[in-house]
């Protein structure tokens, strides 16, 4: 398991990843109002690609005990899912995630 992901040089990708953001906070507006079931999985998917962009990396365990601070719990599978993801876009453009709506 990946423990540390950092953003790729590339300035496509970058831009990419975004506008990923952008879509992800979307998508929670959305599954919020409806209360969606896939709500955790997003939430986990904005906090870990806002620590990539802001800082150029990101490290699974610094990231883990950050949101539990932060949120008081946490969904293992959810975050691992997110991390996994993010890690995915940055190193291969997303080429080994099935389903969702890719970078």
């Amino acid at each position: 398991m990946i423990q540390v992901i950092c953003i790729p040089d590339d300035p496509k990708r970058i831009e990419q990843l975004e506008l990923k953001l952008v879509e992800y906070k979307r998508r929670l507006a959305d599954y919020a109002s409806r209360q969606h079931r896939h709500c955790l999985d997003v939430i986990c998917k904005i906090f870990v690609l806002e620590r990539l962009l802001q800082s150029g990396a990101a490290n699974r365990n610094y990231l883990r005990a950050l949101f539990l601070k932060e949120h008081g719990s946490i969904d293992e599978t959810s975050f691992n899912n997110a991390f996994g993801c993010m890690e995915d876009y940055c190193t291969t453009g997303g080429k080994n995630i099935m389903g969702g709506t890719g970078l």
